[in-house]
């Protein structure tokens, strides 16, 4: 028994340690299983709260869920995917919170979407950014809408950047749409990012001439002229 406290949050203490050690020994020793649930050992481990890990041990725990989480069952998903909400919910710590975002992401759980709308919303650059990836990770319909309203809706240019970097994952004409908003801005770094993105979801190269783009965007077929390297970047300014 570890007399060093292994908690996140008081009450929650268990929880994510639960997931991370499950998750590393691939779920295969119900003995070990069931003496982390053992509730008198959480109520150990909360007790001894001033000892907790520390924030590195907390993100290899992460860590340690992402890489595993494809040989996991559809009901461990979702079970994992829910306790990372709770903890979400009550993490004071925006590192952390992104960790847990992006991990959520990965798990690609029914419940996943409720905990990347939240992070959607946080006051934190830096998780809204996680949200984006986490949203690319989970993929389907709910992710380019979601990502949509990032790029045309958020007042940060990294987490507009990173929105529009990860609608470069889905080929669907929505994620198109979403992506001409991204072109229209007047920032040239957004609308060199939707070049990208753009390229990679029509297998269209423009080069980066962003009125060919546009033009593809609202239904067009624009023929590429091949234009020099000069005129392709200068493209990108009009």
């Amino acid at each position: 028994m570890r007399e060093v406290a292994m908690s996140w949050n008081g009450r929650k203490s268990a929880v994510l340690l639960l997931g991370a050690l499950l998750l590393a020994a691939g779920g295969g020793c119900a003995d070990y299983e069931w003496a982390v649930i053992n509730p008198w050992i959480r109520r150990q481990w909360a007790e001894d709260e001033r000892f907790g890990p520390t924030l590195h041990q907390q993100l290899a725990d992460l860590e340690r869920i992402r890489r595993s989480a494809g040989r996991l069952s559809e009901a461990d998903r979702e079970k994992h995917a829910a306790q990372l909400d709770e903890l979400f919910r009550d993490e004071p710590s925006p590192v952390l919170r992104a960790a847990i975002v992006r991990t959520t992401g990965v798990l690609r759980a029914a419940a996943s979407p409720t905990t990347l709308r939240a992070a959607l919303a946080d006051g934190e650059a830096s998780v809204r950014i996680a949200a984006c990836h986490g949203w690319a990770d989970l993929g389907g319909p709910m992710a380019i809408e979601a990502l949509s309203g990032a790029v045309g809706g958020d007042t940060d240019l990294d987490v507009r950047l990173a929105a529009t970097r990860a609608l470069g994952q889905f080929e669907d004409r929505t994620a198109v749409q979403a992506l001409g908003l991204a072109l229209d801005d007047g920032d040239p770094a957004l609308q060199l990012r939707a070049v990208e993105s753009l390229r990679l979801v029509s297998g269209r190269d423009y080069g980066n001439d962003v009125v060919a783009w546009r033009e593809f965007v609202r239904g067009g077929d624009p023929q590429p002229d091949r234009p020099t390297l000069a005129e392709r970047w200068g493209g990108l300014f009009r």
